[in-house]
This record gives C-alpha cells, sequence and structure tokens, in this order.
C-alpha cells in the first residue's frame, strides 16, 4: 500500500507532527527529512517531513495537502533526524524547531536548492548488521595555561583524519575559529570548512560537507549538528563557555548536543577548557570522563584583592590607591597597563537631577547606555538608539546627569590623569588590535587577543556586578576570567571590589581550581542546584503585562495540581531578571528535580491542556 500521508513539523514552538495528503505527482518523490511548503494556520511555510505513512487517524476530508515539494533528496539524512529528535525529547521543545538549528538560512526560508546525494556510508557507532559497539569515553582536557592542549588536539585530529573519518571542532566564537584555523592549517595538507551563519559562504561549504567532500570543520554553536560523512572526532574548545548555550528556543547547549551525537555515532568527544564547567568537571571526578591534564609549568601572575569598602569614593575617582600607584610606577618604568571594564559606553545612567527621572529604552524598560563618540543612548538588549535630550522629558529640567562607568567614560579619565601616554580603547567592535598603547582600556574582547599582548599590570573594574547578577555561572565565570587576565599580566592583577570576602574572589587569589569547585560544589549540593539537580525555566511572555501575569499564575496552580511526586519542585511565577524585553513582559516558572524526563513529564501534559490567550507565549529552557 502506498504512502499518501507525510508528518510534517514546521519551525514554531507547537507540538507535532502534522498529517499532510501528499499529491499524486509526489507519491514516489517525497521521502523522510525532505522539505515542503505547507499551509499550517493563515500561513504557507516551509516543513520537515519527519514520517510518511498509509492512512492517518484523522478523517481525508480535515486534512490539507502539501502544496510543493522542495527538495529532491533528504535535507538531512537518518542519523541527525535521530539527533534532532533527542534534542527536542531532551530540550523540552518542537523537532521543527531543532530541525530548523540544524540547516543552513537559505533551506529554512525554503529556497529550492539542489542537494547532493546522502552518503549511506553507517556510522562509527554501529558494526555489522547495525549492532551497538561499544563507545569511548570521553575526555576532559583541562589545561590551564592553553599551552600543551594545541598538540593533543592535533595529534587527535590528524589520527581521525587518517582513519577517512569526520571532524568537527566547536568553537564559542568566530575570533577563537580563526585562530583554531591557523594553528591546523599550518600543520595540515586537509581542506577545513568553517561554518560561520553569517557568512555568504556557509550554505557553499554546508553542501561541500553534505557532499563529503569536506570533512574537517571548524565551528560555533549550530556546527554541532554539521552533515560531517563517517563523523569520528568532536572537539568543543572553552566547553565552558555560556556562548555554547542558545538563547532562544531551542534552548540546546552544544557541547551536550556532541555528547548526544557521540553516543548516536560511536565518534569520541574531547572537552577541552582552562577552567572547566562544574558540570563537566563533576562528572570527570565520577569517572564518566576520561580527565587528561597538564602540569602547569609557569605561575601566573599575583592577584591582589583590594577591598573599596577602605576608601572613600568621592576623593579616590576611579582608581583605588593600590591600582593607581601601580599604574604608575608602571608607565614609568614604560611598561603597558591593562584596565578591565566588561561595560561598553561612556555611562550606564541617564538621570535627571530635579526629578531623578531615568532615561530607559521604550521596549526592554531598561537604562539606556550613553555612547559618547556616537553620541547617541542604546539599548544593550535590542539596539534601540535615541539621540540624547536636551532637557528632561518628564519635567523639562535643563541637567540630565550621566552616571556609571563605562569603558569610553573610563579612556577618558585615564587620558585626563595620565595626559603624557597613549591610551587605547578595545571591544568586540574592535577589528584590528593595535599595540601601540600605554594603557588600554578593554572589555572581555581583549581575551581573544590574550597571546598577542604584552602588559605587566591588569587592573580590573566593576567585577562586583558580575557576582551579584542573579546568575549561577557568575561564580565560575569570574574564577575563569580572572585566570585568563594573570596569565595576560608579566606582574600583577589588582581587582578592586566591595566584596573581599567573596569565596570566589579569594580562590582566585590563590590560584586554587580545586578549592574553588570544593565551594562550588558545596554550596550547590546544599541548595539542590546543578551538576547535582537539573532546573528547567518555563518562560511565559506578552505584550499586556496583566494577562501575562495572570496566566504565568494559571499556568502555576495547574502545574501545582497536576499532584508531583515530591521528585519535582516547583516554584510560584516571578518576574524575569529583565522583567520586559523588546516590548514583551516576562515571568518565570522554575522546576527543580533531579530528572529532566520527569520535569517535561508534568509540563508536557499540563502545557497541552492549558488554554493560552492570544498574544501570550510559553517557552521552555532546560538547564538555564
Amino acid at each position: 500500500m502506498k504512502n499518501v500521508i507525510a508528518q510534517v513539523v514546521v519551525g514554531l514552538p507547537v507540538p507535532g507532527p502534522f498529517d499532510y495528503l501528499i499529491p499524486p505527482q509526489y507519491t514516489d518523490k517525497i521521502a523522510i527529512g525532505t522539505r515542503v511548503r505547507v499551509t499550517f494556520g493563515p500561513q504557507k511555510c516551509v516543513g520537515y517531513v519527519v514520517g510518511l505513512l498509509a492512512k492517518s487517524r484523522y478523517p481525508k476530508e480535515r486534512l490539507k495537502m502539501i502544496h510543493e515539494l522542495l527538495d529532491t533528496q533528504p535535507s538531512l539524512n537518518g542519523e541527525l533526524l535521530k539527533l534532532t529528535r533527542e534534542v527536542a525529547e531532551y530540550y523540552g521543545c518542537s523537532l521543527g524547531e531543532v530541525i530548523e538549528s540544524a540547516l543552513p538560512e537559505q533551506l529554512r526560508r525554503g529556497q529550492c536548492i539542489e542537494l547532493p546525494p546522502l552518503n549511506d556510508s553507517p556510522s562509527l557507532g554501529r558494526g555489522s548488521g547495525g549492532k551497538e559497539i561499544s563507545l569511548v569515553k570521553p575526555v576532559l582536557l583541562y589545561d590551564p595555561l592553553e599551552e600543551k592542549s594545541w598538540d593533543y588536539l592535533f595529534e587527535a585530529v590528524e589520527s581521525a583524519l587518517q582513519q577517512k573519518q569526520g571532524v568537527v571542532f566547536l568553537v564559542p566564537d568566530m575570533a577563537t575559529a580563526d585562530q583554531a584555523c591557523r594553528f591546523l592549517r599550518a600543520r595540515l595538507s586537509q581542506p577545513i570548512a568553517v561554518l560561520d551563519r553569517h557568512a555568504k559562504e556557509h550554505l557553499e561549504h554546508w553542501l561541500k560537507i553534505r557532499a563529503g567532500e569536506l570533512n574537517m570543520v571548524i565551528g560555533s554553536r549550530s556546527a554541532v549538528f554539521a552533515p560531517v560523512d563517517r563523523l569520528g572526532l568532536m572537539i568543543v574548545y572553552d566547553e565552558e563557555n555560556f556562548s555554547y548555550k542558545q538563547e532562544q528556543s531551542p534552548y540546546y547547549h552544544a557541547r551536550d548536543v556532541a555528547l548526544m551525537r557521540s553516543r548516536l555515532t560511536g565518534a569520541r568527544v574531547i572537552l577541552v577548557s582552562r577552567c572547566p564547567s562544574l558540570e563537566s568537571w563533576s562528572a570527570a571526578e565520577k569517572k564518566k570522563y576520561e580527565l587528561v591534564s597538564f602540569p602547569v609549568q609557569k605561575k601566573g601572575a599575583d592577584l591582589q584583592i583590594v577591598d573599596l569598602t577602605n576608601y572613600k569614593s568621592a576623593k579616590m575617582g576611579v582608581l583605588s590607591v593600590p591600582l593607581r600607584d601601580a599604574v604608575e610606577k608602571t608607565l614609568a618604568r614604560k611598561e603597558k597597563v591593562l584596565l578591565f571594564l566588561n561595560r561598553k559606553g561612556f555611562s550606564t545612567l541617564a538621570t535627571c537631577e530635579k526629578c531623578h527621572f531615568i532615561l530607559k529604552c521604550p521596549r526592554c524598560a531598561t537604562s539606556l547606555v550613553y555612547l559618547f563618540v556616537q553620541k547617541t543612548m542604546v539599548c544593550r538588549h535590542c539596539n534601540y538608539r535615541e539621540v540624547p535630550p536636551a532637557v528632561c522629558p518628564e519635567c523639562q529640567g535643563a541637567y540630565l546627569r550621566f552616571l556609571g562607568l563605562g569603558t569610553e567614560k573610563l579612556e577618558s579619565e585615564m587620558a585626563r590623569l595620565f595626559p603624557q601616554y597613549r591610551v587605547s580603547r578595545l571591544d568586540k567592535d574592535t577589528h584590528e588590535f593595535k599595540e601601540d598603547f600605554d594603557i588600554l582600556i578593554a572589555t572581555q574582547a581583549i581575551l581573544k587577543f590574550s597571546r598577542e599582548i604584552g602588559v605587566a599590570v591588569v587592573g580590573v573594574f566593576n567585577i562586583d556586578a558580575e557576582l551579584n547578577r542573579p546568575d549561577l555561572h557568575g561564580a565560575h565565570k569570574v574564577f575563569t576570567l580572572l585566570s585568563q587576565l594573570r596569565y595576560i599580566a608579566r606582574e600583577k592583577v589588582i581587582v578592586q571590589t566591595r566584596l573581599a570576602t567573596n569565596a570566589c574572589l579569594k580562590a582566585a587569589a590563590k590560584d586554587d581550581w580545586k578549592l574553588f569547585c570544593h565551594q562550588e560544589f558545596k554550596l550547590r549540593r546544599e541548595l539542590k542546584l546543578p551538576p547535582f539537580y537539573h532546573l528547567i525555566s518555563v518562560i511565559v511572555r506578552g505584550r499586556n503585562q496583566q494577562t501575562t501575569a495572570e496566566q504565568a499564575d494559571l499556568l502555576y496552580q495547574q502545574l501545582k495540581n497536576v499532584g508531583t511526586t515530591g521528585n519535582v519542585e516547583i516554584f510560584d511565577p516571578h518576574p524575569d531578571i529583565l522583567p520586559k524585553l523588546r516590548d514583551k513582559y516576562r515571568y518565570i516558572i522554575l522546576l527543580k528535580g533531579k530528572s529532566v524526563k520527569a520535569m517535561l513529564a508534568v509540563l508536557r501534559g499540563t502545557l497541552k491542556a492549558f488554554k493560552r490567550k492570544a498574544g501570550v507565549l510559553i517557552s521552555v529552557n532546560v538547564d538555564p
């Protein structure tokens, strides 16, 4: 009996698949993995065939017809379809959303592109007859100085390529991709494909990978889905970097997807880090991962904690006495200074002296940042821009005061304090790094140039903002940052803080990674936080604040009424860290438990029965 029904998913946060009638002219051409154009709701959109049936469970007259078959070949092979299913299952999102994350933009938009035939060679994880073979334990490569890890990685890459296996090298950003390319191209004759979603060559490279013409791939987060033939090795460089976590649905983490793909294919996974994520370090301690570490041959710069509570800020200015003294002595020796401040712009707050009105983004309700060079107020979340008003919009007061410290203001202050020295500034918008400076003001963009600069002293500003932020990973980010800065400075790193007794800063001052892990594990175990428990964040969004709040509260009540066994904790809704973002109010319901599967079981049934109002969106973020 012929298949006349196609099960189709779409790239929207809706459950599926949905049954569609196959037109007679496509009956013998349509296949699982092909793209189709379908009517979904009031509009036409691109769909993905994930199943074929001879008969639907719905009456034929209720089914819509597929409008167009966009491919003669499947866009995704069976292995990647299995992976996308597993990702959708674990992260509680729709299969269509994950499939779209795996495809180039041109395919997602529905362009008709001639796809090369799929290679049917078996994956490494299957033996003869399709039987499972033993999988290689993931490797956690711990290299605080990043001096020996590259040689280790090259040997692993070379070994995989010699065996005609595919390699995927994941990096947190394209600057690191350039670094990896330079290193590998200098030692390999193998051509390398760089998958960059923003590059015009992205589709061309993706098609060559799919055709088996290129099997060495370097790319950021989405490259974890690269259609590499006979995948044998996956490398996740700087595996602790939170750039690997998708910030919108599907909220997948590329490191964890790499581990999922390894289990499906038998490919070896190497996680590389100078300060591993606590999840990976815990897995290594439990012998789930093989730990490979390199002893530190040289000591990093000393780290000095300056307690700002001991100084009067009005008299001190932006530089504490110890930091100013160190800067002056360093400059007098004709050596260089780096001042680290991870906050762009001139000021972070514009307020009226008379009525205390604060200039905020109308879309996000957060304070606007003033960019002095561009003479513009900008929202750091949605990029809304406006010209600074001449008078207060609220009371027509004549004076607006710009508060807070950004890199532009710090640059101006250093030029005032040290007029005889060259002061430069570097942030993520700086494309070319110039070394002709005496004082460099930089954001975390400096980390990608860490091998190219030579500074004696590093001063760190506003580290308290990271530690005070309600972020599970905040302390780890701070420890990692300070560890990296220790190896940029030749002599000393000076950290200005009002949290001098913070355990993270104390561990960083001792350069003691194991002490930091011990403290964090103890705290997280007591609070039932990852890696001992899992968290799921349910995000309720809408344009009307009252409606959104009511929907969040109703959903919470229904979740509580499911009657959990006690293995899942459900916390009442609260405004998100950003209560309003891009014109939508946001409320969070948090779930905590040891099993993601158990928490999703509670969620799925409730969300399916939940009657949401028009304009209210609900998304699920597993392991936020």
